[in-house]
């Protein structure tokens, strides 16, 4: 129904991928728009900033959140799950095909994560390891 010219998945899978990341731009524009509108109305009543009001907002510009570690960390172990689930599927796919070159394709498609998440790890490791330094 929806083979334009024998690409019909692939443009389903892209538009999906594209219309997730569009969803997720909105939502991020509005949530900053709130932080500011709040930013704003603690400003218009005359209230003191402290920097611990402006972290608990998000709005320090430059300075590490203090959660970039767990990101990096957390990251890092989804994009682990998805190597293995790329295998796991590559697997599946063999056995019930019967082809014997789609394991090797899959598992050299499933490294491109699993570099990605082991460079997140060590990354979120150090990370660690100089927040602890400066204390």
């Amino acid at each position: 129904m929806f083979d334009y010219f024998g690409w019909g998945s692939p443009i389903t899978i892209f538009g999906f991928v594209i219309i997730v990341l569009i969803i997720n731009g909105i939502f991020l524009t509005l949530r900053t728009r709130e932080k500011h509108k709040t930013m704003r109305e603690i400003l218009r009543s005359g209230q003191p900033v402290d920097p611990a009001t402006l972290k608990s907002l998000g709005l320090c510009d430059g300075q590490d959140n203090g959660d970039t570690r767990s990101s990096q960390a957390i990251a890092g172990l989804i994009l682990l799950a998805v190597s293995v689930g790329l295998v796991v599927m590559a697997y599946q796919i063999q056995r019930v095909e019967g082809d014997e070159k789609v394991l090797p394709i899959m598992m050299g498609v499933a490294a491109i994560p699993a570099l990605i998440s082991v460079a997140l790890l060590i990354s979120a490791f150090f990370n660690r390891s100089r927040k602890s330094d400066a204390d």
